[in-house]
C-alpha cells in the first residue's frame, strides 16, 4: 500500500521514460527502427537497482579547497523539508513546510546565497539491500536540480537516520534511528554494512553530477551526552566515515574527485576541535575532504562574552580560530554545516556576526531555517518560502553585510545603521566569453564609506550563472547579469554573451539512445496533496569524441516539457517540444517529444480518404478534456493552482481542555472543515505551544474533516497548544499534574 510519504515523493516523479533509464523488466522497448521511447510508472516495489544511470558525466572543475570554499560562500539550509519524518518514514512536507519549487530556490540565490544545504532522512526508503526508493530519491533529485539550474552547490547528507529520538514503537517507546553506533560490535557490524550499501546506492545514483554536488556522511551521530562513550564514538565516527568515503569512490564518475564533507561526533564543534587528534581523515589518496561542524552558539558584542574575543573560550573567534589551525591551514577545508538563532530578541547583529566571523577564519557557512512558528522560540525561519522572499529582511541583510561587506570587528555592533549606496560601477559594459569559461566583474560603489552590499542575479543561469561577480558561461546563447544594491537604491545591467568553444576536435555527433519520446496513454492527476504527477524521462547523452566534455540541454516549451541542466524531462502538460542538445562547440542535435492526450480524439490516417472532423481548440492555460486534439500545447500548471485548493473555514477542539499525567501522552483531536466538505483542505496545519517546557509535540496529522495532535506531558503546570490551519485556528488548555 502507498505510504503518505510516497505520494509527496510523486509530485514530479510518478511515471519514468525508458529513453535512458531501464527499469525492471517491466520497460517498454522502443521501436529499434525509430528509436522512440515512451515512459511507465514508478510502483512501491521499485529502487534505484532497477535504474539503468546514464554515462553522461558533466564537466567537472577540479577545485582547490581553498576555491571551493571561496566558492561556495554563505549558504541556506532547507530544513524540515525532506528531513522531515514520522517514525522514520520521510515526507517533504510532513512538519508543516511547503513543497519546494524553483522560484523558491531563484529567490534563495538572488538573496545572495550560493550554497543550499539539503538534509534528507532516507530511514524507510533505504531497503534491505541499501537500495533506496525509486520515487523518494527522484523527487529529492528534483530539488537539487533546482539548486544546480542556479549553479548553486549543494550538500546532501543523512539527516535524521542517526537521530536519538525519531519516534516511538509498538509499546510507545522511544526509538533510536537505524545509523546507531550505540550498540553491540555485532550490531554495529549491521548498521555500518547497511550504511555502506545505503550510500553507494545514493552515490551512484548522483555519480554524473559536477562538483556542485558535495555529499556529507551523517548528521549528529553519537551515543552518549557529554563525554560518555568519547572514544567508542569517535572509533566508530571515524570508521564509517571511512566506509561512506569508500562506498562514493567505488561507484566511479565524477565521485572519484568529488569533494565530501566528514562529519565529527555529534556534528559538535567543541567535541571536534577539543578531540582534533582523534578525528580521522581517509586517506584515500584524493585529498578531498572536508569537515563539518554545527556551532548554535549566542552571538554577543563585547562583554564578559564577547564572540570576537580570541581570549574567550567558547567565542566563535576562539573556536573557529581553533578548526582554522586544526584544519583550514593543513588544506582540509572546515564547513559550519549549521548555525542560527532562534526567534524572540532582533537577531540582525547575530547574523551579521556569524557570518562575518566565518569569512575571517576562511570557513564556509550555512545558517539553518526550519520554517520555525513564527512568534516562538523555536523560529529558526529567515526566509518565507510561501512568498519567496526574506521572512524579515533585516536578517538576510546582516547575513550578506557580515560576509560580503564588514571588514573589521569594529564595524560591528547592536545597532547597525546601514548606508545605502548612491552610484554603482562595473568594470565591463558587456562580457563575451566561451562556454565553460569564467569571468570576474568587479564592482565599485560610492561613498565610499557605505555599508551597503552589492548582490547579483541573472536572467538566465543555465546560459550564464553568477555569484558575488563571477560569472560562469554555461550554455551558448546571452542572458542578462543585473548587480544591484541591497537597500535597493541603485542596481547596473550587462550583457553575456556565451559563444561555442573552440575545440581540438571537432563535434561529430551527440549520442543519445533515443532520437524522440512519445508519452501515450499519460493521464495527468492531482495526488492526494494537490500536486501534478508529471511524466519522468531521462537524456542519455554523449558529444562524440567524448574528450569534448559534457552537452548542454534547452527546452522549446517549458509548458510542455522542462529538462534540467543534468537532462532529467518532466512533462507539464499535452503537446509537443523540442530538447536542443548542444555541445562546447556549437554541434546541436534535436530530440523531439511529443506527450499525447489519451482523452484526444486520434489523429486520421492520412492515407484514409474519410474527411477528418473539425476537433475544438484548446488553448494553453487550459484543461486537458476528452475529444480534444493531442496537437495544440495545454499547460496543466496554473490549471493545477486554480482547482485544487480547498480553503479551510473552520477549526474546532473536540475537547477546550483537557488533563495528562506528567510523563504521559495525550492525542488533542479537532474538527476541520474545508470550503469542499468532501474533500481534505489543501492549507497547511501548524500547531504551536506556548510553554514548550510543559508539553511537547510528538506528532501531527491532518487528514479530510478532523486534525490530530500528539503531545508528551513533560512537566506539572498549564499551557496552551494552538492549532491553525491556513487562517482558521483552535486553542486546547492543556493542564499537566
Amino acid at each position: 500500500m502507498r505510504k503518505w510519504s510516497k505520494a509527496i515523493a510523486f509530485m514530479m516523479t510518478a511515471a519514468l521514460a525508458v529513453g535512458s533509464l531501464s527499469v525492471g523488466p517491466a520497460v517498454q522497448k522502443a521501436d529499434a527502427a525509430d528509436r522512440i521511447g515512451n515512459y511507465m510508472s514508478w510502483d512501491d516495489d521499485q529502487t534505484t537497482k532497477d535504474i539503468k544511470i546514464p554515462v553522461n558525466p558533466q564537466t567537472f572543475r577540479d577545485l582547490s579547497g581553498t576555491e571551493i570554499i571561496e566558492e561556495m560562500g554563505i549558504g541556506w539550509i532547507l530544513g524540515n523539508t525532506f528531513d522531515s519524518h514520522t517514525n522514520q518514514t520521510p515526507g517533504e512536507t510532513t512538519w508543516g513546510a511547503p513543497v519546494t519549487t524553483k522560484k523558491m530556490i531563484k529567490a534563495v540565490h538572488d538573496l545572495g546565497f550560493n550554497t543550499i544545504r539539503v538534509p534528507v532522512t532516507w530511514g524507510t526508503m533505504v531497503k534491505d539491500d541499501g537500495s533506496i526508493d525509486a520515487a523518494w530519491i527522484s523527487r529529492v533529485e528534483d530539488v537539487i536540480n533546482y539548486c544546480m539550474d542556479e549553479d548553486m552547490y549543494v550538500i546532501l547528507n543523512a539527516h535524521h537516520d542517526g537521530a536519538d529520538n525519531v519516534g516511538t514503537d509498538k509499546e510507545g517507546k522511544t526509538v533510536h534511528g537505524w545509523l546507531d553506533i550505540g550498540g553491540t560490535d555485532e550490531e554495529f557490524a549491521a548498521v555500518e554494512a547497511k550504511y555502506q550499501k545505503m550510500w553507494a546506492s545514493i552515490a551512484n545514483y548522483f555519480k554524473n553530477y559536477d562538483e556542485h554536488l558535495i555529499f556529507e556522511s551523517m548528521n549528529e551521530v553519537y551515543s552518549g551526552s557529554g563525554d560518555t562513550n568519547l572514544q567508542k564514538d569517535m572509533e566508530r565516527i571515524n570508521k564509517l566515515n571511512k566506509t561512506f568515503g569508500a562506498a562514493v569512490r567505488s561507484t566511479g564518475s565524477n565521485n572519484a574527485k568529488r569533494w565530501l564533507l566528514l562529519a565529527s561526533r555529534n556534528t559538535n564543534i567543541k567535541s571536534l576541535y577539543k578531540n582534533a587528534d582523534k578525528f580521522e581523515i581517509p586517506n584515500d589518496g584524493t585529498d578531498r575532504y572536508m569537515v563539518s561542524v554545527h556551532d548554535y552558539d549566542d552571538f554577543k558584542i563585547g562583554g564578559y562574552t564577547d564572540s570576537m574575543n580570541e581570549s574567550k573560550s567558547d567565542s566563535y573567534a576562539n573556536q573557529f580560530k581553533k578548526l582554522k589551525a586544526a584544519f583550514v591551514d593543513k588544506g582540509i577545508p572546515v564547513v559550519v554545516g549549521e548555525c542560527g538563532f532562534r526567534g524572540g530578541s532582533d537577531r540582525t547583529y547575530k547574523f551579521e556576526g556569524v557570518s562575518y566571523m566565518l569569512k575571517k577564519y576562511g570557513l564556509a557557512g550555512c545558517i539553518w531555517d526550519n520554517h520555525g512558528t513564527q512568534g516562538t522560540t523555536d523560529n529558526y525561519e529567515i526566509f518565507d518560502r510561501e512568498q519567496c522572499a526574506p521572512y524579515n529582511k533585516n536578517y538576510t541583510d546582516g547575513v550578506m553585510r557580515g560576509f560580503y561587506t564588514d571588514s573589521d570587528d569594529s564595524q560591528l555592533n547592536e545597532k547597525t545603521t546601514v548606508s545605502a549606496m548612491t552610484s554603482l560601477d562595473l568594470d565591463k559594459d558587456s562580457v563575451s566569453i566561451a562556454v565553460g569559461s569564467m569571468e570576474k566583474v568587479t564592482a565599485t560603489t560610492a561613498p565610499a564609506d557605505n555599508n551597503d552590499v552589492v548582490l547579483w542575479k541573472s536572467d538566465n543561469s543555465r546560459v550564464a550563472s553568477v555569484s558575488n561577480g563571477r560569472i560562469h558561461a554555461r550554455r551558448i546563447g546571452t542572458a542578462t547579469i543585473t548587480a544591484f544594491a541591497q537597500s535597493g537604491s541603485v542596481e547596473k545591467k550587462i550583457t553575456v554573451t556565451v559563444t561555442k568553444k573552440t575545440l581540438e576536435k571537432e563535434t561529430t555527433d551527440i549520442q543519445t539512445d533515443y532520437d524522440a519520446f512519445k508519452f501515450e496513454k499519460f493521464d495527468y492527476e492531482i495526488n492526494d496533496q494537490g500536486l501534478l504527477v508529471s511524466p519522468v524521462a531521462y537524456l542519455n547523452a554523449s558529444a562524440v569524441p567524448a574528450s569534448n566534455g559534457a552537452v548542454t540541454f534547452e527546452s522549446s516549451d517549458e509548458n510542455v516539457v522542462s529538462v534540467s541542466s543534468t537532462g532529467k524531462l518532466l512533462g507539464y502538460g499535452y503537446g509537443k517540444a523540442v530538447i536542443t542538445l548542444t555541445a562546447a562547440d556549437g554541434f546541436t542535435k534535436e530530440i523531439p517529444v511529443s506527450i499525447i492526450d489519451p482523452n484526444a480524439t486520434p489523429e486520421p490516417d492520412p492515407t484514409s480518404t474519410t474527411a477528418p472532423s473539425a476537433q475544438p481548440s484548446v488553448q494553453p492555460g487550459s484543461q486537458p478534456t476528452a475529444g480534444t486534439s493531442a496537437e495544440p500545447i495545454v499547460n496543466l500548471k496554473d490549471e493545477v493552482k486554480k482547482t485544487t485548493k480547498n480553503t479551510c473555514v473552520k477549526v474546532k477542539a473536540k475537547k477546550a481542555k483537557v488533563t495528562v499525567k506528567k510523563g504521559k501522552k495525550n492525542t488533542l483531536k479537532f474538527t476541520v472543515i474545508a470550503k469542499n466538505k468532501k474533500a481534505k483542505t489543501t492549507d497547511k496545519m501548524k500547531v504551536t505551544v506556548k510553554n514548550k517546557k510543559i508539553v511537547s509535540v510528538t506528532k501531527k496529522t491532518l487528514k479530510k474533516g478532523s486534525a490530530s495532535v500528539t503531545i508528551k506531558a513533560k512537566k506539572k503546570g498549564s499551557t496552551k497548544v494552538t492549532v491553525k490551519v491556513g487562517r482558521k485556528s483552535a486553542k486546547v488548555t492543556v493542564k499537566v499534574k
